[in-house]
């Protein structure tokens, strides 16, 4: 900013270990040039997202699982899209959004070739107790999470992919309307069965296991906000894709696996 002096491109990730910051309560995993990130700390005031135990995921050369962050404030997508928690990584009630809260750490641990987190979030729906678990070792995640409630309740596992899933498995077509958000992702497919389900995303690899009565969702969405040009540079569209795992009981248990 203050004289002409050029700042050499960087080409390459550098490497860094694992760490928890406690007081914004983010816990970062990392192998290699690997990120794996989870938030569940204090809301964030009016800049704050409802958005407990979400996570995102990073390649080393760009997002696989995105927080996308938020678009200019003047676009009707800002309130309706970008600040609910149907657009982050982490889990929907009833199709609601989550109450401001703070979640809490249950445990960390820090390995040379990555490591591992586990927080709750039992504030975040009145009546159910959230849980995540992430393992990260060299390039393969272990993501499970569980949640817990007296009554019958609409969960919605949502993972907020950067590329187009492709599954072996075909599907039939499905249209979301059970909140004014959920209009916002287009062009669904459902897929029913009851054994795992695998897909690939790019050059990872995600499997999923799936119990009866589970369903899978897939759709498109508006992603990374404009204005992101270096960003948006590294993929092929400015759609997300919303992966949904959807089960209506009292009680979830979603485990993914991935290789990336």
């Amino acid at each position: 900013l203050q004289n002409n002096i050029e700042i050499p491109q960087v080409t390459s990730m550098e490497t860094w270990p694992s760490v928890h910051f406690k007081e914004t309560g983010y816990a970062v995993l990392r192998s290699g040039t690997k990120t794996v990130v989870m938030k569940y700390g204090p809301h964030g005031g009016g800049h704050g997202h409802p958005d407990k135990l979400s996570i995102s995921i990073h390649d080393g050369e760009k997002e696989i699982v995105s927080d996308m962050g938020t678009c200019a404030y003047g676009v009707p997508a800002f309130t309706k899209w970008y600040r609910k928690t149907l657009s982050h990584s982490t889990l929907t009630v009833d199709a609601k959004d989550q109450k401001e809260s703070t979640g809490k750490l249950l445990a960390f641990k820090a390995y040379k070739d990555g490591g591992e987190v586990s927080a709750e979030a039992p504030d975040a729906y009145s009546g159910v107790t959230m849980e995540r678990k992430l393992i990260l070792k060299k390039n393969k995640l272990t993501d499970i999470l569980t949640a817990r409630s007296d009554e019958q309740h609409l969960y919605d596992y949502v993972l907020i992919l950067t590329e187009k899933p492709v599954f072996s498995q075909t599907g039939e077509v499905i249209i979301l309307n059970d909140s004014p958000s959920y209009n916002y992702i287009k062009n669904t497919i459902v897929r029913k069965q009851s054994s795992p389900l695998s897909c690939k995303i790019g050059k990872a690899y995600m499997k999923i296991e799936v119990s009866e009565g589970q369903e899978v969702i897939t759709g498109e969405a508006p992603g990374i906000p404009p204005g992101n040009g270096s960003v948006l540079s590294k993929y092929d569209s400015p759609f997300c894709y919303p992966l949904i795992v959807r089960v209506k009981d009292k009680k979830l248990r979603i485990k993914t696996e991935w290789k990336f």
